[in-house]
C-alpha cells in the first residue's frame, strides 16, 4: 500500500502517532495521500494536495495502489463550494455530510463513483466544476469575498478545515481552493506566495493580510473584504477593521494582530 484515499467527511492529522497529539491538519473527503511510513495503527501521510506531512490514523485511510491513485488524476473533479453538502450512498442507503472543499470525482448529473460506491449528491448547486476555473478576476474575487462570508461564526480550532472548526490559514487555504486556487497549509507558507502589495490604500478585495510578531515571524492570516475590512478566524471567523497598524477589534476597539504584509494571489492551480 503506497497510496491512501480519504472516504470520510474529515480525517485528523496529528504531529505524533497517538490520538493525544496536537491536530495539525485535517484530510477532506475525496483527497489522496501518498503513504511514507506504516506502524501498527497509524500511517505518516503526505497530503498530495498540498505536500502536508502527518500521522493519521490507518481505519480512517483507504489503502489504494498506484495505478488507482494515477487513473484519478485523469478524471474530471468537482468541488463543493458550500461550507457542506449532503451525499447519500446509493446501496447502503446512508447519508453523509461532507465539508466545502471535498473533492468527487466524475461527477454526472448527480451522481458519482467512489471507487466500486455509487453516491448521489443531494443538492447539485452545492458543487463548481473543474476547480472553478474562472473567466475574469472580478468575478473570482467575488467568489472568494462570499464563500469566505459563508464561514461567518465558525469556531475557531487549531488544525480545522471545516465549518466544524477552522483556524486561519485553513481558512484561507479552503476558500482559496474553491475559487481554484493553490496554497499551502500554513500561514507562514502561504506567506511565501503571490505579489507583494505595499500598501493597504493598493489592495484589493480577496488580497491576503498577513500578521505577526514584534520580529517579524507570521503568526495569522486573512482575507480582505475591502482596504478597511479583513476576514479572519480568531475566536470564531468574523469581520473586523483593520488598518496600516493591523486588525482593530470590532468588540473592544483594541489592536489584536499586527500587519506584516499583504498579497495578491494570481496564478491559478493547474
Amino acid at each position: 500500500m503506497h497510496y491512501g484515499f480519504v472516504k470520510l467527511p474529515l480525517v485528523p492529522v496529528r504531529a505524533a502517532d497517538n490520538e493525544r497529539s496536537e491536530m495539525t491538519t485535517q484530510l477532506l473527503f475525496g483527497e489522496y495521500v501518498k503513504i511514507i511510513d506504516e506502524q501498527e495503527k497509524w500511517l505518516y501521510i503526505k497530503n498530495i494536495r498540498d505536500g502536508y506531512q502527518g500521522w493519521a490514523d490507518r481505519k480512517m485511510i483507504t489503502g489504494v495502489p498506484e495505478s488507482i491513485f494515477l487513473k484519478s488524476k485523469q478524471m474530471k473533479v468537482t468541488k463543493v463550494c458550500t461550507p457542506y453538502a449532503l451525499i447519500r450512498n446509493q446501496v447502503l442507503d446512508q447519508s453523509m455530510l461532507i465539508p466545502g472543499g471535498s473533492l468527487l470525482y466524475n461527477l454526472q448529473d448527480d451522481v458519482f463513483k467512489l471507487h466500486d460506491e455509487t453516491w448521489t449528491l443531494m443538492n447539485v448547486n452545492c458543487v463548481l466544476n473543474s476547480f472553478n476555473q474562472t473567466s475574469d478576476e472580478n468575478t473570482c474575487r467575488e467568489l472568494l469575498i462570499n464563500t469566505a462570508m459563508s464561514y461567518i461564526n465558525v469556531p475557531y480550532l487549531w488544525g480545522g478545515k471545516s465549518v466544524l472548526g477552522i483556524d486561519c490559514s485553513g481558512l484561507v487555504q479552503t476558500v482559496y481552493s474553491i475559487a481554484g486556487f493553490s496554497l499551502p497549509r500554513d500561514a507562514s507558507q502561504q506567506a511565501q506566495h503571490g505579489t507583494l502589495v505595499e500598501s493597504l490604500s493598493d489592495a484589493v478585495i480577496g488580497d491576503l493580510a498577513f500578521f505577526g510578531d514584534t520580529k517579524g515571524k507570521i503568526t495569522h492570516v486573512g482575507i480582505l473584504k475591502n482596504n478597511t475590512e479583513v476576514i479572519h478566524a480568531s475566536g470564531w471567523v468574523k469581520v473586523d477593521r483593520i488598518d496600516e497598524y493591523g486588525i482593530i477589534s470590532s468588540i473592544t476597539g483594541e489592536y489584536t494582530h499586527k500587519l506584516q504584509t499583504i498579497s495578491r494571489i494570481s496564478s491559478l492551480e493547474e
